[in-house]
């Protein structure tokens, strides 16, 4: 075979085989005794300049089209950060009103559904933001741009949760769609294995839904007082309630 006597391929081979395995390790893959990780509330913007650079590179958007985009996502940050302090803020002014309170104990206890409340509310506003953003970048792409909106959004759900909880499924502490596009192999050495390559992105893409839809049922299932921590990452102080007194 003509690939053989690319000297690029011999050298990547074993990264090849890797990706060979990792399709099939991935099909044998089931759910693993997912946990509610993290929770669904999130402080920073889901949307960075990854993703930008993403879509130019996919879509192959002109330079009117980055501008636009760029536009999009400025609002989207601005929006989404006034979203992100206002909720600290709210969730910051309900911890100190407990605190205060001369019975601590049951005032945290009470604090808990309101701050769950708060939070809920800003988890749904915050996917509206990222929504809007996504749906008025798709408007501005041509049909035949549009028509990669499908890969983009799967490459975007590796990007994002491949790590989140790593070593749930086998292989998934390394991005080989990463590793692979960062070594520049010419056409010819990837042909061998485009299929391979599109199956296992197919498979862990599957394999990644499926474990956020199981994590966000026992999210829903097993929510109790003090089980996030507090914006910022910080103590939370519904963790360990002060007695009264």
């Amino acid at each position: 075979m003509m690939i053989k006597s690319n000297p690029r391929f011999h050298r990547h081979r074993h990264l090849l085989f890797v990706i060979a395995s990792a399709v099939m390790l991935c099909q044998w893959a089931v759910p693993a005794q997912a946990q509610p990780y993290g929770g669904r509330v999130r402080y920073r913007p889901t949307v960075t300049l990854e993703d930008l650079e993403s879509m130019h590179a996919l879509f192959d958007t002109d330079e009117s089209q980055d501008m636009l985009i760029r536009s999009l996502y400025d609002g989207f940050q601005l929006a989404f950060n006034d979203g992100a302090s206002r909720t600290k803020k709210d969730i910051a002014e309900l911890l100190q009103q407990a605190r205060e309170d001369p019975n601590r104990a049951e005032a945290y206890r009470r604090l808990g559904p309101l701050r769950a409340d708060i939070e809920e509310q800003w988890a749904s506003e915050a996917a509206e933001l990222e929504e809007s953003f996504f749906s008025d970048v798709k408007a501005l792409l041509s049909e035949e741009q549009a028509e990669s909106w499908p890969k983009y959004e799967r490459d975007r759900r590796r990007r994002t949760l491949l790590h989140r909880s790593p070593g749930r499924y086998s292989g998934e502490t390394v991005d080989l769609i990463r590793i692979l596009t960062s070594l520049e192999l010419e056409d010819e050495a990837l042909e061998p294995v485009n299929g391979l390559v599109d199956q296992y992105a197919e498979e862990l893409d599957r394999k990644l839904q499926e474990r956020e839809d199981l994590a966000a049922k026992l999210r829903g299932s097993t929510a109790t007082v003090g089980a996030a921590p507090g914006p910022g990452g910080g103590d939370n102080p519904l963790r360990t309630a002060p007695a009264a007194g």
